[in-house]
């Protein structure tokens, strides 16, 4: 549900949950402005033993800039500075839920091979003066 819906509450969205499930959850708006979306969506199912959670949440966004020049106050959105996608998952993980604890991590070579091969050959641009930038492509769970 939306509790604020358009003056009243209303229906988001339906979801199929396995029988014996517990779900619970809404819509949640938020000024988050430059930092990512203004609403988004804060829901968990919950196995019948509570053993198992499947949870959707707002997307936490992060900025990072490095320069040797000033770039002025700092914005809204947390600064951060991940190296890996696994550094990001960790993070995110931390951040939308801090007592949990990480059981694995696993690369996903296959799924961004073909986006690697394609960058491959593109043709690099010259450099900018004063100027770098970085391209990572990686997938993983």
């Amino acid at each position: 549900m939306d509790p604020s819906g358009f003056e009243r509450p209303m229906l988001a969205a339906t979801v199929l949950v396995p029988a014996g499930w517990r779900s619970e959850g809404a819509v949640v708006w938020g000024p988050h402005g430059q930092c990512g979306l203004d609403y988004g969506t804060k829901w968990d199912v919950i196995s019948p033993d509570g053993a198992s959670l499947l949870s959707m949440r707002p997307m936490p966004q992060w900025l990072g800039v490095r320069s040797a020049y000033p770039v002025g106050a700092p914005g809204p959105c947390p600064q951060a500075f991940h190296r890996s996608v696994r550094d990001w998952l960790e993070a995110t993980a931390r951040q939308l839920f801090p007592d949990a604890r990480f059981l694995d991590y696993r690369a996903l070579d296959d799924e961004v091979r073909p986006l690697r091969d394609m960058l491959a050959q593109l043709q690099q641009m010259p450099p900018t003066p004063g100027f770098e930038s970085q391209i990572s492509i990686e997938a993983g769970e």
